[in-house]
Order: structure tokens, then sequence, then C-alpha cells
């Protein structure tokens, strides 16, 4: 499913707005610390009236989704074909599997009211990036992208800060939208005030 499996995708998500997208690891598991701020991300998500877009997968895109479903909210989940770890979660209003990452992060990425970003590896590192290039270089408009745990991001946006904008590959003010929070609540209020 590539290009019908697209237009499909953008008619779900124009007719489910406002939406957020949430990135993050399918490795961490219900138990795992960010598995919870997931739960709570969705849920204040959903209780915000946003639909939560996720990967549709397990690990934190399953969180978000659960949360969002026990606040009675909607969720889109855009799967991807892999041999393993990424199987469609039970908590999606609707799901949609391609064999394509391109086709899918179009879509993860089709003009959301913010990308909010969990802990991850190299999927969620990727996800990130591409959101950052798009909003960067003007193809995705400008929404805020928040980066939620700051143990676990600060590390990045320090060697962010200290290499790639200090040998001047970056101006700061190119990433003015990209911003750390540690849990949840504070992704949301700093949502609503960007909005």
């Amino acid at each position: 499913m590539s290009l019908f499996g697209y237009f499909r995708g953008h008619r779900l998500l124009q007719a489910t707005r406002p939406s957020v997208t949430v990135f993050g690891s399918a490795r961490f598991q219900e138990g795992h610390p960010a598995y919870a701020l997931g739960l709570q991300l969705g849920e204040h998500c959903a209780k915000a009236g946003y639909t939560v877009v996720t990967g549709g997968g397990p690990g934190l895109m399953e969180a978000a989704a659960r949360g969002a479903k026990q606040a009675q909210g909607r969720t889109i989940g855009f799967n991807i074909d892999l041999p393993r770890e990424q199987k469609p979660n039970l908590y999606l209003d609707h799901a949609l599997t391609f064999s394509r990452f391109s086709v899918r992060k179009a879509l993860l990425l089709f003009e959301p009211d913010a990308c909010f970003v969990l802990p991850g590896g190299i999927g969620t590192l990727d996800e990130l990036f591409e959101a950052l290039t798009l909003v960067v270089t003007g193809k995705l408009r400008k929404c805020p992208v928040i980066l939620i745990n700051s143990v676990y991001w600060r590390p990045l946006l320090q060697w962010i800060q200290n290499t790639v904008i200090h040998e001047r590959a970056l101006e700061s003010s190119e990433i003015d939208f990209l911003h750390l929070v540690d849990t949840a609540e504070e992704a949301l209020t700093f949502l609503k005030k960007k909005c």
C-alpha cells in the first residue's frame, strides 16, 4: 500500500484535525518509565481535543494511543511492515500499514499542530531529524517540536549547540521551534501557548 494508502491517510488526517504526532521507541514496553510518560501524553492530548497520530506500533507508540483512548480520544496509526517489533497496537481507531518509510513519514509529518518526541532509538532519531529538516527548509509549516525527557535528550541538544551551531552548520534561530520539557503537562502547556 503506497499511493492509495497515502491518499487514504491524507483524507483521515484532514478529517481528524487538530492533531499531534507522537514519536518514540517501539522497544520501551509497559513498566518502563517512558511508557508511563507516553500514556500521560496521549491522555493530555486527547483531553485537549487533539487526535493522536503515531507510527502505530508497540512500545511508546502504543502508550500514547492507549492514553488517548482511555481519555475517549481519537487515534491514528501509520504502521510500517517490518520483520519484527512493528505490529499495529490495539488502541488505534484507524491503522494503515506501509512498506515504505518515506510514505509513512510523509503522513506522520502532514501538518501536525506539534510533534512530540519521547525517548527512542534510531527510528525515532530519523523521525526527529526529518521533522527538523522539513521545518528548517520550509517544507513543513513551523510547528513546535517538543522533546520530552531532558535527561534523555539534553546530550543531543548540547551536541547540536556545541558542535553543529558552533561550527556554523546551523543557526540557533533556525531551530527556535525545538523545545525540551520533562512532563506531559509541560508539553501540553507549551503547545497551548504556541497555538
